[in-house]
């Protein structure tokens, strides 16, 4: 039996527990945490216990919406065995939320076994009618050398790879400001008709509270502008791809390709040992499908998404709204 509670210590401690607990995504750690409260959520944080040991760990972040009902979100989260992931956890979220309803979602990056999948539903947990994302992406194994790495490429990824290294300058891009990122993501929404993908806020805030667990990359054109970029989130030994984007002239140079290979290089140097490229629709995104198939990375299905809802009615239309309003607003 695992009894949960409330974590009330520092940051430092939080991601001390966390990473020692599988699935320590970096969603699921102290900067993550300060990077969306400059966005306007709080984070509940709630551990649980069994025979008084932590065995699983959950941060979810709230905010008021959904007329008047709280909102919680769990990005990549929670830690531990899907079995510890109870009735009592909801409970004590809804409670610490406060308010009279409630409606919570989280999104586990856990392999999606029948087991698990059979544990959650025990819990009382429930698929959303209205996922935000298909449970899928593509994980790269880091931890062969670089040249077996390299070996995984496809034919194509490994010519594009040659060509991106030698008409770009790939640089580390320690210094960039949110709104020179925003000038590349602007391009890039320019010339294929996009809305905007990210608010300088975002990336104002990104920057400031990864720190050093934000690795980011910029390919320069010849006069010096960058012509594109691409970020990752580091967090123990795992990576997760981020942040990109390209302008007409990047996209002509085949730097993502240059780029991408750059923070891979750049994660096996810090020990990173998987690398998580974020999923793709074969049929509606097949450029970017086969970009990240042809690094050679394994396709991953997960557990995905889960919910509830406190009363149980406002399942339905709270998650109805989520889905309108997309991922982007979490």
């Amino acid at each position: 039996m695992v009894n949960w509670d409330i974590f009330s210590g520092q940051d430092a401690a939080w991601d001390e527990l966390t990473l020692g607990l599988d699935g320590a995504s970096v969603f699921q750690g102290s900067s993550w945490a300060r990077h969306k409260k400059s966005l306007g959520w709080e984070a509940i944080r709630a551990v649980g216990r069994k025979n008084g040991a932590p065995a699983a760990a959950a941060q979810f972040l709230a905010k008021r919406t959904l007329l008047g009902a709280k909102l919680l979100w769990a990005r990549g989260g929670p830690s531990g065995e899907p079995s510890h992931w109870n009735a009592e956890l909801r409970a004590l979220l809804s409670h610490t939320a406060g308010g009279t309803m409630s409606y919570g979602r989280f999104c586990s990056y856990r392999s999606a076994e029948p087991a698990a999948e059979g544990a959650l539903a025990k819990q009382g947990w429930r698929r959303p009618k209205t996922p935000l994302n298909k449970p899928f992406t593509f994980m790269l194994n880091l931890g062969s050398t670089g040249a077996d790495v390299q070996k995984g490429l496809s034919e194509n990824w490994a010519h594009n790879l040659r060509r991106g290294q030698k008409r770009c300058r790939i640089l580390r891009w320690d210094g960039a400001g949110a709104a020179e990122l925003v000038g590349v993501y602007r391009s890039m929404e320019a010339y294929k008709g996009l809305s905007a993908q990210q608010s300088e806020a975002e990336l104002s805030s990104l920057r400031k509270h990864l720190g050093q667990g934000l690795v980011l990359y910029k390919a320069e054109a010849e006069d010096g502008t960058p012509a594109a970029f691409r970020a990752c989130a580091v967090r123990g030994a795992g990576a997760w791809d981020l942040l990109a984007a390209s302008s007409a002239v990047g996209r002509k140079t085949y730097a993502s390709y240059a780029l991408l290979w750059a923070l891979l290089e750049d994660c096996r140097g810090r020990g990173v040992k998987s690398y998580d490229l974020g999923g793709a629709d074969r049929e509606a995104a097949k450029g970017v499908f086969d970009f990240k198939k042809g690094t050679g990375a394994a396709p991953h299905h997960f557990l995905g998404e889960w919910d509830w809802a406190s009363p149980g009615w406002l399942r339905a239309p709270a998650g109805r709204v989520i889905a309108a309003r997309g991922s982007g607003g979490l």
